[in-house]
């Protein structure tokens, strides 16, 4: 079994943990039961299945359980659903995009969604912050696309939205309902073809064709 580690939650709180710290995949987190720690076979047999599949792993004990601090008895389920929301956020939050790493995909489309702890509010599509994460901690370096800018998860006028789309980082923009004007009024409000489109999509058409 690993060394174990203690998470400070506070000045007078700390939960003891294993982790496996495994960057490139994904994550294993085990929540022992009630009153239970991390020292019997479980924990155990999930951190070396982890640490033999090159996953990351992480076992807490919740606040009054095995050496973490505090009373069991002045626990409750509020303060353990909270030990472990801090522990993953801390340990594994590094993690959140491992699945859409390291990809070789030339395209990625945008979602009109809004990831309130990140950027409270713009949708991923008008959000300079969500786009520069894309491009920065996903590592995602190839051409990036709008979801359609007809939807009505969109609030603004369309020359609005492809402005706003263009100005957070979307290399292009995508426009679905066969509405006429609406295409005219996108291809106006939309910047000239650059190189890095050209050069991106000359790669993707040598491979399908």
């Amino acid at each position: 079994m690993k060394k174990n580690k203690f998470l400070r939650i506070s000045k007078y709180k700390k939960l003891r943990y294993i982790a496996n710290n495994y960057k490139k995949n994904l994550y294993i987190v085990f929540l022992p039961g009630f009153a239970s720690d991390i020292d019997g076979d479980k924990p155990k047999k999930f951190l070396n299945f982890s640490i033999k599949n090159k996953l990351g792993f992480l076992a807490l004990e919740y606040f009054g359980h095995g050496r973490s601090s505090g009373e069991f008895t002045k626990g409750n389920i509020t303060k353990w659903s909270n030990d472990a929301k801090n522990a993953i956020h801390r340990i594994v939050k590094k993690n959140d995009f491992i699945p859409f790493k390291n990809k070789k995909t030339f395209f990625a489309m945008t979602a009109h969604i809004i990831f309130k702890k990140i950027d409270p509010q713009n949708t991923v599509t008008h959000s300079k912050k969500m786009i520069s994460l894309i491009r920065k901690n996903i590592g995602f370096k190839n051409i990036l696309i709008s979801d359609d800018l007809s939807m009505k998860s969109l609030k603004n006028s369309i020359s609005q939205n492809t402005i706003r789309a263009f100005n957070a980082g979307c290399n292009l923009v995508l426009h679905c309902n066969a509405n006429l004007k609406e295409m005219e009024i996108v291809g106006k409000n939309s910047p000239i073809i650059n190189k890095f489109i050209i050069k991106k999509t000359s790669q993707f058409n040598k491979i399908i064709s």
